[in-house]
């Protein structure tokens, strides 16, 4: 079944050796464009003129575990990730003995497709002793409020933390608004 897609939709779908931000209206398509876009990375599609698509032997063939997939809600990473291995599945079945889609699909279900909160707190527990943190930290809800110990210091003597106070760079990528509670 063929999809007409928008020309923004195109050229985020299109878009090769960059990093991209779809950001659009619910229910403007954004699931289904990124699908498509990472799909098209792994089988190597391009596309026409005219919205028609073709696999390309030349095309460097991506990996989803090389990829990075931030979503705001644990609904729509679910989504995502759903229709990317139903997406798979049906080019596989077109090609069941390529066994880069076959490795594709078992990758799938380790790939970095996550929420923005879950991809940030994954940073913290990999950094937390960089970040001074105790290595137990968990997750507050906003109900928490701020109790520090000596100065402000978030380690041994931080007991909790609330949204906001956390914030800093760990190699590169920039992190705040964590509850955490020690």
């Amino acid at each position: 079944m063929s999809t007409n897609w928008t020309e923004k939709q195109l050229q985020a779908i299109k878009a090769r050796d960059k990093t991209i931000l779809v950001s659009a209206a619910a229910g403007s398509g954004k699931t289904a464009t990124l699908t498509e876009r990472i799909v098209s990375k792994l089988t190597g599609k391009t596309y026409g003129d005219e919205n028609e698509n073709k696999n390309d032997e030349n095309v460097k063939l991506s990996s989803i575990d090389k990829m990075l997939i931030v979503t705001f809600t644990r609904l729509s990473a679910a989504d995502l990730k759903r229709k990317i291995s139903n997406a798979i599945s049906s080019e596989l079945a077109k090609d069941p003995t390529n066994q880069h889609l076959s490795k594709q699909l078992v990758l799938l279900e380790s790939a970095n497709i996550c929420t923005i909160d879950s991809f940030y707190l994954d940073i913290v527990r990999r950094n937390f002793q960089r970040l001074g943190l105790p290595s137990g930290f968990r997750l507050a809800d906003g109900s928490f409020t701020l109790v520090r110990g000596a100065g402000s210091h978030y380690g041994q003597g931080c007991q909790i933390a609330v949204p906001g106070v956390l914030e800093g760079n760990v190699n590169g990528t920039s992190i705040a608004h964590f509850a955490l509670i020690n």
